[in-house]
């Protein structure tokens, strides 16, 4: 599953799409924190599951209410006790990126829009320290490699949000927005170590 990354410390008009969430539990892409799968549904949102269960039960959702207009796919988990606390929006790959330049343009600007919604964020990039990855042309042949880091976090009252350059192949350039709910990472991760502990 590609889109699972730097780890959370947690086109069509983009402000929109990434609207502030709210105590009211506004979330993302015109979706409500805590809502359950069949309510997701009710809204017409086309869901298809996804394996694995590092995030609880996970959907490729469709048909959702706002969207980037270079977002491939957005993947949401709604846990174990079916209430959505995590999203994660992964675009279009940049095909032959080498330097990262379309790749680059598009995450500053994506992280001026996060700003202005949630205050100035922080950044958690880091060069590579091998001296033959910091040649511009190796830029994402260094993402690929795990010799750099190019990501930023927001925190806001209700949710840590993520944005981040990988590589989908040595040239080959995407982004990953996530963000989850604070409160309902919280009783995730916990409801997580209380069913692995039952697991042993």
């Amino acid at each position: 599953m590609r889109w699972a990354v730097v780890p959370v410390v947690l086109m069509c008009h983009a402000v929109p799409a990434l609207a502030q969430e709210t105590q009211s539990s506004g979330a993302p892409f015109g979706l409500r924190w805590s809502m359950t799968k069949e309510e997701a549904e009710k809204e017409q949102i086309a869901l298809t599951p996804e394996k694995g269960d590092a995030f609880g039960s996970t959907y490729r959702a469709a048909n959702l209410p706002k969207v980037l207009a270079d977002t491939e796919s957005v993947f949401i988990s709604f846990g174990y006790d079916n209430k959505l606390w995590r999203i994660a929006a992964v675009s279009k790959t940049w095909r032959s990126d080498k330097d990262g330049s379309q790749s680059l343009n598009r995450f500053s600007k994506l992280s001026q829009l996060l700003d202005e919604r949630y205050g100035n964020g922080r950044d958690i990039s880091s060069p590579p320290r091998n001296k033959f990855m910091l040649d511009p042309e190796k830029f994402s042949w260094s993402i690929h490699s795990n010799e750099r880091v190019q990501a930023k976090n927001w925190s806001s009252p209700m949710a840590n949000i993520q944005l981040s350059l990988n590589a989908a192949a040595m040239d080959d350039l995407y982004y990953l927005i996530i963000y989850e709910n604070k409160p309902l990472s919280a009783a995730f991760s916990k409801a997580k170590a209380t069913k692995e502990k039952d697991a042993l």
